[in-house]
């Protein structure tokens, strides 16, 4: 390891060369809301790996918030952040991470089969109701994925092993919009609410063309008036 430097601090605990933790406990983070900034701060840089054990020991109705606080600067200063419930829970998460310090990560990933069949389960799984058994059904009658998909109900109900919740919930996964009927009234609430809004313009235009009518009728009566009687006052001269 490099030599510290004058604002550098060492962590609570060292797994190895470049993974360590600090401890803290949301009661002392009450008292002292930068010091988790501030250790995390004078952190060595060759630390990739900084995990922050958070300890709970409050039971207010604060705690959220709290939690909220210190994850938000676990984000800013890319550490992992552990919340644990009680000493021996953090002793228990300590010893794992020293246990395990060299294990290869791929102990703890999640293996996948890179097969048609695997694939073919974990697809069709994913439906609540269906389990790996139907899923070897469905594939000796329809042959592939394609032909489950675009199979109807009836052809549903003839393979073995399903029920009829089983052929709905397949029906409406493969078949049903991705719309609900409640985002379609939605959408045509609002065409309506255009529909009376433009309603409402062309009966404004329409009152208006019919008082200019009125008016210019007026007007013409008005004139004729003013004539006949000019033609009046003519015919007595």
């Amino acid at each position: 390891q490099l030599p510290l430097n004058k604002n550098e601090q060492q962590p609570d605990y060292i797994f190895s060369d470049h993974n360590c933790a600090l401890f803290l406990s949301i009661k002392f983070h009450n008292l002292e809301p930068l010091y988790l900034e501030k250790r995390i701060k004078s952190l060595p840089r060759y630390y990739k790996l900084k995990i922050i054990i958070c300890l709970v020991d409050i039971t207010d109705n604060t705690v959220a918030d709290k939690i909220r606080e210190i994850t938000k600067t676990c984000f800013i200063y890319d550490c992992t952040l552990i919340c644990v419930w009680s000493y021996l829970e953090a002793a228990q998460y300590l010893e794992n991470f020293k246990l395990f310090e060299n294990t290869n990560p791929s102990l703890i990933k999640t293996k996948v089969e890179d097969n048609y069949m695997a694939k073919a389960n974990e697809v069709l799984t994913g439906i609540k109701v269906i389990n790996k058994t139907d899923v070897k059904n469905l594939l000796s009658s329809f042959g592939s994925l394609y032909g489950i998909i675009n199979a109807s109900m009836e052809e549903y109900a003839l393979c073995p092993g399903l029920g009829e919740k089983k052929v709905q919930a397949l029906h409406d996964t493969f078949h049903l919009p991705f719309f609900t009927n409640d985002n379609a009234e939605e959408e045509d609430e609002e065409l309506s609410d255009d529909d009376e809004y433009i309603d409402y313009e062309k009966k404004e235009d329409e009152e208006v063309e019919e008082n200019n009518d009125e008016k210019n009728d007026d007007h013409s009566d008005t004139n004729d008036e003013e004539q006949i009687e000019q033609e009046y006052e003519s015919d007595e001269d």
